[in-house]
């Protein structure tokens, strides 16, 4: 495997998945918050293994909920399965699924999201270690 990425911080994991977040996210904070989600079963994209590209995403609502509805820090969540960067020559594709928070008072609320052209075109804050608590105990309390 050729992970090229921003190193990530795992906040939740189980036998199949690992949710983490970025040290250099997709999209800046005053937009939201950018988590992914691995699959400890490597394989490069979701018709490899459709059933557990399926889980990912039931998965990715369960997250979408916690962000949304029971933690309240942000208005929406976008579910996508990107992909793209991974075809860049240097580089291996990874299924992984992203889930971008949106918060309303974004620059871009109501807009795609604003994802970056490549890897290392972008420089984005990272979550705080307060902020990756607060979510790693959530996914703990409410992810079964």
């Amino acid at each position: 495997m050729t992970d090229k990425f921003p190193p990530r911080f795992e906040l939740w994991s189980n036998d199949e998945f690992s949710i983490s977040t970025s040290s250099n996210p997709h999209i800046p904070k005053e937009e939201g918050i950018h988590l992914r989600i691995f699959s400890k079963k490597e394989f490069a994209n979701g018709w490899d293994d459709p059933e557990l590209c399926g889980k990912a995403f039931v998965l990715a609502a369960k997250v979408a909920d916690i962000i949304v509805e029971k933690l309240k820090i942000v208005e929406w969540a976008n579910l996508q399965y990107n992909g793209n960067w991974g075809l860049l020559p240097g580089y291996t594709p990874i299924f992984h699924v992203h889930i971008y928070g949106r918060k309303k008072t974004g620059k871009t609320w109501a807009q795609p999201v604003q994802l970056p052209k490549a890897p290392g075109t972008y420089k984005n804050e990272p979550l705080t270690e307060k902020e990756r608590n607060l979510l790693s105990d959530a996914f703990k309390k409410y992810l079964k």
